[in-house]
């Protein structure tokens, strides 16, 4: 047998990754040198190749311990001048081996290579065992980096990467798989991914851009190349105090967000509660009404009565359940109007949502009278303009100026109404129809009704600041009257004076002359509030029952849902003490126009 030195020469010991061949491995190249001399004529040669023989390798990879990781066999022939070339990976595994080439855990430990050569079917003797000094699993597929990793070149991870470390990265990164980042990710160039990356930690950006807001590269995170933009979603349910989008100025200050709304909150919503609440007052009132016909022995009104209160009670639920089959986000439930920050005149009155403030210079009161325009308080805003300065929050409200804002009416309500201050500085207005709204009240003008409410008190979608086309038309209406009443002197005048009267045809006016007052502008005096301090007592103590029932059955629905209704001073009057609420009302000093429209019935 051919006996070979215990050493080789290594030409050449290369570790990669074949990154376009079918399998990864290690190149190893080596020359066999043989221990027995050749005899050619002088002298022997020794150390010469051996040519062409038939052997077989041994890789041993193990680990620091000297434990084996990885151990394989080729077989293979050398070529003429004694060399082989194979690749480490694509050779048997032997029972000895750990895993699969394919499954090394490259974590970044000490490996040793251990090269054994066998021929014709002799045992395997040692060769080589020395470190692999260069790094293969900078370029295979599954690299773990418990700690730091930094990469100072170009580096192109084809498959899956795993940082659980702080990991520096100061040139390009090409990412073609997933990339899951578990801590932090610093990158001072360029980093481009080609497929779908999870990041399960905070991430920051740090761009560094300026420029104007027209300007495209101005923007730190750009979303292009998709037919959807970016979508958000949140652990959990989507609530007032989870923001799907907070927006920060400089100095880490916020200054507005994009948030939900649970049902939860939408039952402590000012809205929910006022309407509940006067939707159960108004009912009692139609029992209340139906229970004084009774004791008068009408029976017929009585059950007239009893009918309208079935038909309030099924309203009444009606709106609740719509108000909660539509809690969704900010921007898209609830508000619909744009709206403005405006200061108090006075910082001590109390101004609630849905409110009839009258305008004075920029500043806001519940008075009406004088008022450069009429507007009402935006109880949930699209868009809010005019943000107060840092900790002055509370000496302004925000005001709807532009689309559907919900205004607190008392009385009957049809599409298309002006709804109108109601002249009593209360935070209410009225529906008048468009063709009987006084000129007096013009200027008292909110908006136009877009939903119906049968009576009682409530919030109401009115459109305002979308122009005045019914404020123009009952101008119109004036003028046509006008000039139909100053056709009608000439015609008289002519008359006086024996002068000849020439009937040019049918007056080109439309209106009466006349135009009829509201129904709560009326002078005839409302039953109830024509009452003495006595038979309203009287009253009172017939129909309190029907208030307290009503009113109870309000606070067991609160109680339900959670509703802190307590917070609102008015509504607290009225669901725990309904009798001293009405002899307030009935006193002038509460609420005195809905006091009137449930009176005008």
């Amino acid at each position: 047998m051919i006996k070979m030195k215990r050493s080789i020469l290594l030409l050449c010991l290369a570790c990669g990754l074949e990154a376009f061949a079918q399998s990864e491995g290690i190149s190893y190249q080596a020359v066999i040198v043989s221990e027995r001399p050749v005899e050619v004529p002088g002298v022997d040669i020794t150390s010469a190749y051996l040519a062409e023989v038939e052997i077989t390798l041994r890789f041993t990879i193990t680990d620091a311990t000297g434990g084996t990781t990885y151990q394989e066999t080729q077989a293979t022939r050398t070529d003429a001048y004694g060399m082989v070339n194979v690749i480490i990976g694509q050779g048997t595994t032997t029972a000895a081996s750990a895993m699969a080439f394919d499954q090394i855990d490259w974590d970044g430990a000490p490996r040793d290579l251990v090269v054994e050569i066998a021929q014709s079917g002799a045992d395997f003797e040692a060769f080589s065992a020395q470190p692999l000094l260069f790094v293969p699993y900078a370029y295979h597929r599954n690299i773990t980096a418990t700690g730091t990793l930094t990469v100072d070149g170009a580096t192109a991870l084809h498959s899956h990467l795993t940082v659980d470390g702080i990991t520096d990265l100061n040139s390009t990164l090409f990412v073609d798989g997933d990339a899951y980042m578990n801590n932090a990710l610093d990158v001072d160039g360029p980093l481009t991914v080609l497929s779908a990356s999870d990041l399960h930690g905070q991430v920051t950006i740090d761009a560094g851009t300026s420029g104007t807001e027209s300007s495209y590269d101005a923007y730190a995170l750009r979303v292009q190349g998709t037919q959807q933009g970016m979508a958000l979603k949140l652990n959990g349910g989507v609530t007032e105090s989870r923001n799907f989008i907070t927006f920060f100025d400089g100095a880490g200050s916020a200054k507005g967000r994009i948030e939900g709304q649970t049902l939860s909150e939408l039952h402590n919503s000012f809205r929910f509660i006022w309407d509940v609440t006067m939707g159960g007052f108004a009912e009692a009132f139609v029992v209340a009404e139906g229970i004084a016909c009774s004791a008068q022995l009408d029976l017929g009104e009585a059950g007239v009565m009893v009918a309208n209160a079935t038909v309030a009670g099924a309203q009444w639920v009606e709106l609740t359940y719509n108000m909660e089959t539509n809690v969704g986000v900010s921007f898209l439930s609830g508000g619909a109007d744009y709206a403005e920050w405006l200061e108090r005149l006075d910082p001590d009155e109390r101004i609630d949502a849905g409110d009839v403030v009258g305008l004075f210079g920029g500043r806001i009161s519940k008075r009406t009278s004088g008022a450069q325009q009429v507007l009402a308080i935006s109880t949930r805003p699209i868009v809010v303009g005019n943000l107060p300065e840092e900790g002055k929050e509370h000496l302004y409200e925000r005001v709807g100026f532009i689309g559907q804002v919900l205004v607190k009416v008392a009385g009957p309500v049809r599409v298309g109404d002006l709804i109108v201050a109601s002249g009593a500085d209360d935070g209410f207005a009225v529906a008048i129809a468009e063709k009987d709204v006084p000129t007096e009240l013009l200027d008292q003008v909110i908006g136009v009704a877009w939903e119906e409410r049968a009576g009682g008190a409530g919030l109401v979608n009115v459109a305002v600041g979308m122009g005045r086309p019914g404020v123009v038309r009952r101008v119109a209406q004036l003028e046509d009257e006008m000039a139909e009443l100053r056709e009608g002197l000439a015609r008289l005048q002519a008359l006086v004076e024996g002068k000849e009267v020439v009937d040019d045809g049918p007056s080109a006016a439309t209106g009466s002359g006349t135009p009829a007052s509201g129904a709560v502008h009326s002078s005839a005096a409302p039953k109830l509030a024509s009452m003495d301090a006595e038979r309203f007592e009287e009253w009172l103590a017939l129909v309190g029952p029907a208030f307290e029932d009503a009113m109870a059955d309000v606070r067991a629905r609160f109680t339900t849902a959670g509703s802190d209704y307590q917070r609102f001073s008015d509504v607290k009057l009225l669901v725990d003490s309904p009798r001293e609420a009405l002899r307030a009302m009935h006193g002038g000093t509460f609420m005195p126009t809905f006091w009137k429209a449930m009176n005008a019935r």
